[in-house]
């Protein structure tokens, strides 16, 4: 009995060191920027404020269990991040996805392909009307939703 606790808790542990390890192997070549400094990477087509910014990016940053200050705008959902979600055990995009209709009503549809960070904030803003308030752009084609600010 003894030796099977130690058999699962020795390959929890080295399931968490390995992911961790992923992690690190992936974004060793990025060093951590402060969320400022971030925000003025991003290329944003609808004005989005620091703290919504702020707000978005930390929660990517725990779906992924990534640093959120070593994320860029042109990070792929199937590129890097997505080598993280196989350590995750395919839990991340399912995580985010989860997190951003149950806390902030923003549903991600199917029709839309989005690959990289920089889509995803778009796609939030244009959902969530240009002010980040509520009502979304009338006519613009896009979902119609209720937004509750980051």
């Amino acid at each position: 009995m003894t030796a099977t606790i130690l058999i699962i808790i020795g390959t929890v542990l080295l399931v968490l060191g390995l992911r961790a390890f992923a992690c690190w192997l992936i974004f060793r070549d990025r060093k951590v920027e402060q969320i400022e400094d971030l925000y003025k990477l991003f290329q944003f087509k609808i004005p989005i404020d620091i703290h919504t910014f702020t707000k978005l990016i930390t929660l990517i940053g725990k779906c992924y269990h990534v640093i959120p200050g070593k994320l860029r705008p042109s990070d792929s959902f199937d590129g890097r991040l997505g080598k993280l979600d196989t350590w995750n055990l395919g839990c991340g995009a399912e995580e985010l996805q989860r997190r951003l209709e149950n806390e902030h009503l923003i549903q991600l549809r199917a029709d839309i392909r989005i690959e990289t960070i920089q889509q995803l904030f778009d796609y939030c803003a244009a959902v969530s009307g240009k002010d980040g308030k509520g009502s979304p752009n009338r006519g613009s084609g896009q979902t119609q939703c209720s937004f509750k600010p980051f």
